[in-house]
């Protein structure tokens, strides 16, 4: 069963000549890599399907349980206080070295991912490198 279902709801909308039509379809881009002695690292380009989705299914196909870093962008711009609470616990509960939300991440949930995991937060940034 999904964790995330606000992403894959007909508020996602892609334009057809001049109608918007609801995006229904079942596509996501992230990056996955497995950094050997430290875990997958989870690169996601919007996480339409969330970003928990996103990492559980990285875990399942990779058989790597260990998640060192979730970046990009984590779709909780326009989620409900509960939601975002409910994705910002899971992912502290997999205790990741760092976790790196940007664009469509939204300013409350980044705000909660500061404050619940501070020592592994940093605000995604145009520019920012990162050594793992």
């Amino acid at each position: 069963e999904s964790f995330e279902t606000a992403g894959r709801s007909t508020r996602l909308r892609y334009r057809d000549g001049e109608e918007f039509l609801p995006d229904d379809t079942d596509e996501d881009q992230s990056i996955v890599l497995h950094v050997e002695g430290k875990g997958l690292v989870v690169v996601a380009g919007c996480a339409h399907a969330g970003i928990v989705n996103t990492v559980e299914h990285a875990r399942r196909l990779s058989g790597i349980d260990r998640v060192h870093a979730v970046l990009g962008g984590f779709h909780l711009g326009r989620a409900g206080e509960e939601d975002i609470e409910r994705t910002v616990e899971a992912i502290a509960e997999l205790n990741p070295e760092l976790v790196v939300p940007s664009h469509c991440t939204g300013f409350e949930a980044m705000r909660r991912f500061s404050e619940r995991i501070p020592d592994a937060f940093v605000l995604g940034a145009v520019g920012t490198r990162f050594v793992i």
